[in-house]
C-alpha cells in the first residue's frame, strides 16, 4: 500500500505515464466535518516531469493512501478470449493494480490462477505452474522474488491469507506481467491460433465455391 510521505511512490504519472515520477509533496491539508469527525489528511504532489498534480488522502498525516485523484493508469487485458469467471477475477485483481491496492491485487491473481485451474481441468494447477517457470527463467527473475510470488499466487488455501507476503510495487508490477503473460500463452495465444485456422479454412471452402 503507498503511503503519503513527502513523495509518492507510483509505477507512472496519472498524468503524463512517465515511469517511476518524480513525485514531490507541494502542500497538505485536513478536513472533517461540522462535529470535527470523520478527518482526512490530504497531500498534493507535483509530478517533476509534466507539472500535473496528484491529490492523496489518508486517515492519518503519514498514512496509507486511501483515495487518489487521478486514480492510477488504468490497466487492461483483451478479456475477450477469457472464459467469464476467470475475466471477472482478473478484471477485479487489475482494478486493484491500477489503484495501487497490491495485496488486493496479490489476492485476486491468486483467485485468477485458482479459476484458470478449475478452469483447465486435472492437470490445471501443473499447466499453469509450468507456464510460470517458462516465464521466469525468460524474464530472468531472481529466486527471491519468484519464491515470494509463488506463495502469493499458488500457496495456502484462500486468495486473502493473512500469512502471504505483501507485495511491493516493484514485486507488484512483475507479478502484473507474469499474470497477463500466462493467460495470454494458455488462453488468448490458443483462440486466435484457432480463429486464424477458422478463418483460412472458410478462405479455401470459399475459393473452392467459385472456381467449381
Amino acid at each position: 500500500m503507498t503511503k503519503m510521505l513527502n513523495h509518492l511512490e507510483l509505477e507512472e504519472c496519472s498524468h503524463c505515464n512517465v515511469a517511476k515520477p518524480l513525485l514531490i509533496k507541494a502542500w497538505d491539508y485536513e478536513t472533517h466535518n461540522h462535529s470535527g469527525d470523520n478527518r482526512r489528511y490530504w497531500k498534493v504532489y507535483l509530478c517533476r516531469s509534466c507539472g500535473g498534480l496528484i491529490t492523496t488522502a489518508s486517515l492519518n498525516s503519514a498514512g496509507n493512501v486511501i483515495e487518489m485523484y487521478p486514480a492510477g493508469i488504468k490497466e487492461t487485458f483483451e478479456f475477450t478470449y477469457l472464459p467469464e469467471q476467470i475475466a471477472e477475477d482478473f478484471q477485479e485483481a487489475l482494478d486493484c493494480y491500477s489503484i495501487n491496492c497490491f495485496s488486493a491485487f496479490g489476492a485476486m491473481a491468486r483467485r485468477t490462477v485458482q479459476s484458470m485451474s478449475s478452469d483447465l481441468g486435472a492437470k490445471g494447477k501443473s499447466k499453469v505452474l509450468k507456464q510460470l517457470q517458462e516465464l521466469r527463467e525468460v524474464a530472468e527473475i531472481d529466486d527471491e522474488t519468484f519464491s515470494v510470488l509463488e506463495q502469493v499466487i499458488i500457496g495456502g488455501h484462500d486468495g486473502a491469507h493473512p500469512h502471504l507476503p505483501k507485495l511491493s510495487p516493484e514485486r507488484a508490477a512483475i507479478l502484473l506481467e507474469l499474470m497477463k503473460d500466462v493467460l495470454y500463452q494458455l488462453y488468448v495465444r490458443k483462440a486466435k491460433i484457432q480463429k486464424a485456422i477458422e478463418l483460412r479454412k472458410k478462405e479455401i471452402e470459399q475459393s473452392q465455391a467459385v472456381e467449381n
